[in-house]
């Protein structure tokens, strides 16, 4: 099984420093990444930060603004 699509609009970034593995495994889905859904273009720069340990897999093509 991939996972989709996450939702972590409700989640506050701002509390986070990394990612570490927490999301690893929903980047292995190479031909459809996993959608992500976050609250604002603040949350959605954090997880495009390349020193957060996000999945490679995770750009601006699937980290959405929920609106």
């Amino acid at each position: 099984y991939v996972l989709e699509e996450l939702d972590i609009s409700n989640m506050n970034l701002t509390k986070l420093t990394s990612f570490g593995s927490m999301f690893n495994n929903c980047g292995k889905n190479l031909t459809s990444p996993t959608k992500v859904y976050v609250k604002d273009q603040a949350s959605k720069d954090w997880i495009l930060n390349s020193s957060n340990g996000k999945p490679t897999t995770w750009t601006t093509e699937n980290i959405i603004i929920k609106g």
